[in-house]
């Protein structure tokens, strides 16, 4: 009977040691009780279909110190479809009690940004460990661009114009030019009238005296629906950023030559109202 006993008794101490060691590990590490993941979703204020390019990114940030100090971040690529669930884990251990924790998310698809309009806290000061994150589109630069344009145009009875014209074998040419308080050129209108055989307008607005935005419209013969628009738009250093083909309701995208020739009538317009 002894000989079993000492057995037993050693194993009982054995026993009781591995718990003890696993206690000791837990205090050492993080328990089981302790978040160490913050989970949610991602979803668009406007829903709208992604392409394969979009690019998401979350990050965990200690805006409370500066530079702020990300602890967490995780891309996803591709995006797939909204809503989409998350999770993002973290270092528990260099969550301070006192410190504001935020989750940023920032997607790109394209030339397109989307943010989050509002901040969204985690983990301290009231904050949970699961957020709905809510993601805003932002215009693309061509629809800035296009934007100032159509607002440019809203505001050309204040500017002062000047017109010309000129006939050539079966076509009718007139022009508008208008310049703002300071005689900077901002406008262009120019119609070509060949008859049955189409009305065509252009309209050039001008930013830093090159052309910012182009719109041709082209119709059977004065008067019809446009049976063609063509937009084009460039940034201040000269990139292309709206392309934009309208063939009979049919959106497509403008090639680069017609982008070009859109931009060198702006230059020849241009040259055209700056004669004397």
């Amino acid at each position: 009977m002894r000989r079993l006993a000492l057995p037993l008794v050693f194993a009982a101490t054995l026993l009781v040691a591995g718990c003890s060691g696993g206690a000791s590990n837990a205090s050492n590490g993080t328990s089981p009780s302790q978040v160490t993941a913050i989970s949610g979703t991602v979803s668009l204020i406007q829903p709208r279909t992604l392409t394969n390019q979009a690019i998401l990114k979350l990050t965990l940030v200690d805006v409370s110190v500066q530079p702020q100090t990300a602890l967490a971040s995780k891309t996803f690529q591709p995006v797939g479809k909204l809503p989409l669930s998350f999770s993002l884990a973290y270092p528990s251990a260099q969550i301070n009690p006192g410190d504001l924790y935020v989750v940023q998310a920032h997607m790109v698809d394209g030339d397109r940004t989307f943010i989050t309009p509002i901040q969204y806290p985690v983990l301290t000061k009231g904050g949970a460990s699961r957020v709905k994150i809510r993601l805003r589109a932002l215009p693309t630069p061509g629809e800035q661009a296009f934007s100032g344009y159509k607002d440019l145009k809203a505001h050309l009875g204040a500017m002062k114009y000047t017109q010309g014209s000129k006939a050539s074998v079966g076509v009718a040419s007139g022009w508008q030019v208008f310049r703002d308080s300071t005689g900077t050129l901002r406008f262009i209108r120019e119609l070509e009238d060949a008859g049955k055989k189409g009305f065509t307008s252009t309209e050039i607005a001008y930013l830093d005296n090159k052309p910012w935005v182009v719109v041709k419209t082209i119709r059977p013969q004065r008067g019809a629906k446009p049976s063609r628009i063509e937009r084009a738009a460039w940034n201040p250093a000269g990139k292309l950023v709206l392309a934009k083909d309208l063939n009979r309701g049919q959106s497509s995208v403008l090639s680069a030559a017609a982008a070009k020739t859109l931009y060198d009538q702006g230059m020849k317009m241009r040259s055209l109202a700056t004669k004397k």
